[in-house]
Order: C-alpha cells, then sequence, then structure tokens
C-alpha cells in the first residue's frame, strides 16, 4: 500500500508540472536533461573529431614565411614528444596526415604533426542544446596554421553537419565532400618548377581545368600568357624539358599553347616547404587504380629537394573538379 501512495504521489507531481509549465515547457525541460546528458557524454576523441569536421578535409597550403616557418620548426620538435605521448589525439593527427604507419619522424614529419596539434586547439567547442557552437582561435605567434580563411564562429551538431554559417568561406567539407584546390594563379612565376615537373612524371596525368580556348580572342589571351610565362626563365626551360620541346627553336602556335597547357597544370599543384622537405597536394586522374565511380584523386606527400617522392594519403574525388 505504502508502494502504490508514493507511485499515485509522484503521478501527481508530474501532472502538477505539466499543468504549471504547460506541454511544451515539460517538453523542453526533459529536452534540456537529455541535452545535458548528451554533453557530458561528448567524449574527447568526439570533440577532436567534430574540430576536423569544422577544419575541413581539404586545407589548402599557404606557405609560412621563412622567418616564422624557422621558430615553428624549432617549436615543434620541442613540443613533439608531448603531443606523441596524447594516445587520443595522436593517432588520429597520423590518420589525417597519413601518417599512421611511419616509425621514424623526421624534422618535416614533426611539423606538419605540430601544425595540425595547433589547428586542432585552436577550434573549441560548446555543447548548446542540440547543436554545438564552435570558436576558432588562431593559436599565438609563431604558427603556420593557415586559418585565415575560416569564420569566427558557427555550429555544427553531432554527427559532424555544419550547421553555420551558410556558405561560409572554409575550403573544407562541403556536404560531405572534399572541396576542390583553387584555380591556377595569375601570375606567370612558379615556385619550384622543378619540383612540380618531378610530380607531373611521378604521377602521370594531372587534370586539365582551364576551360578549352575558342576564337581568336581566347586563343589571342593564351598566346599573350604564353610570352609572360617565357619571361619565367626557370619555369620556361623546366616546362620545355618536359615537353622535349627545343629551348632555342621558334615554337609553332601549337608549340606555345602546349606549354602553356602545361603551365596551367603545373600552377594548381600546391606546393609548401616545410623543413627540409616540401609538403603537396594536387588533382590527378588514376585511370589505372581508379575507384568504383571515379578515377581522380586528390593526393597528399612530401617530395624533398631531389625529386624522391612520398605519397601519404589519397581521396577518391567525386565532384567535377573543375571551375565553370
Amino acid at each position: 500500500m505504502v508502494c502504490r501512495a508514493n507511485i499515485f504521489t509522484i503521478f501527481l507531481f508530474y501532472v502538477a508540472m505539466a499543468g504549471a509549465l504547460g506541454d511544451t515547457g515539460f517538453v523542453q525541460t526533459r529536452q534540456a536533461m537529455i541535452s545535458t546528458k548528451e554533453q557530458i557524454d561528448l567524449s574527447r576523441e568526439q570533440s577532436l573529431r567534430l574540430r576536423y569536421r569544422v577544419l575541413g578535409d581539404y586545407l589548402p597550403l599557404s606557405p609560412c614565411p621563412e622567418r616564422v616557418r624557422i621558430k615553428v620548426v624549432e617549436e615543434a620538435q620541442a613540443r613533439f614528444p608531448t603531443i606523441q605521448r596524447d594516445v587520443v589525439m595522436f593517432p588520429l593527427i597520423l590518420g589525417h596526415l597519413g601518417l599512421a604507419g611511419a616509425g621514424n619522424f623526421g624534422l618535416d614529419e614533426k611539423f606538419l604533426v605540430y601544425r595540425e596539434y595547433q589547428r586542432l586547439n585552436a577550434v573549441q567547442l560548446e555543447p548548446l542544446g542540440d547543436r554545438i557552437t564552435f570558436t576558432i582561435v588562431p593559436p599565438a605567434e609563431p604558427n603556420c596554421a593557415e586559418l585565415h580563411h575560416y569564420p569566427g564562429s558557427g555550429s555544427i551538431d553531432v554527427n559532424g553537419n555544419i550547421i553555420s554559417p551558410v556558405g561560409r568561406a572554409i575550403f573544407g567539407v562541403s556536404g560531405g565532400s572534399t572541396s576542390p584546390p583553387g584555380p591556377a594563379s595569375s601570375q606567370s612565376t612558379l615556385s619550384n618548377p622543378e619540383l612540380r615537373v618531378s610530380l607531373q612524371q611521378h604521377f602521370g596525368e594531372l587534370v586539365e581545368c582551364e576551360p578549352k580556348r575558342k576564337g581568336q580572342v581566347e586563343r589571342s589571351a593564351e598566346l599573350h600568357r604564353y610570352e609572360a610565362i617565357r619571361q619565367d626563365a626557370r619555369t620556361f626551360q623546366a616546362i620545355l624539358l618536359y615537353l622535349g620541346l627545343a629551348e632555342s627553336a621558334e615554337l609553332s602556335e601549337v608549340g606555345k599553347l602546349q606549354v602553356v597547357r602545361e603551365y596551367y597544370k603545373l600552377a594548381r599543384i600546391q606546393l609548401e616547404p616545410l623543413a627540409h622537405k616540401f609538403q603537396f597536394k594536387m588533382l590527378v586522374r588514376d585511370r589505372k587504380n581508379r575507384s568504383k565511380s571515379s578515377d581522380l584523386f586528390n593526393i597528399d606527400g612530401l617530395i624533398d629537394s631531389r625529386g624522391a617522392v612520398t605519397e601519404l594519403k589519397r581521396t577518391v574525388v567525386w565532384y567535377s573538379p573543375c571551375f565553370k
């Protein structure tokens, strides 16, 4: 009898609560209790994975000034043992970089790990109801985190879907796909053209994204670009050597257009100096190793000054890579 009385008392309490708050208030109270539990249960690994969703999968390379890079390399060397001891963050960083199988970590690999560490710590998450707000606070100088394209804040759900800001200027995940690298630079001088050619030779077919020129006006524009490329002797010679064209001979119009289109391909390769090596990101077409639905891949890797290439990560590209 006592037990039944207690149950009846609890029932009357909930009825009173519903009457005082109304149906909406009662539901909101229950949702708040559930949300609190979800906030408590958000593990550190979940938090780090959500931070990666905020940052996106394909952050464009933006080379650090040399004076800053030297300081970051020194910091990376000093902080690496601490990061390595983090049993949650360290494996996630290695997996994201494509270094999960690495046995030895040189200065270049330590630089990459430390930069990811800085990026992840720059994203601050705060659970709020059924979503999580994020704030991006760039790390203290010196840093090569390259977060200037990101908005200061927004929100994301527990499944990693960005809720806001809508139309954000972030080079990362959009609808679950990986965003393409930007169009070729309008400048005719390329950094390290010989290494770019080495990457072209190593991976084969780079994706041609420049529009097919039609008409005299467009053709004249390409020939004008050829003259600009020719002024950069180092890039020009590297392209001629790759195409097997004689440097001293006057090129035909067809030959000049070949040079221009090769330049466009090389310009799309993103190349960033690290400690001793260079990090690269590039879009290639690999018909031999195509997936079920695509033969396009984003390739991340390292190349040294002699042209030795290490492929770190290959991501299938499902979108049309060329800007219209």
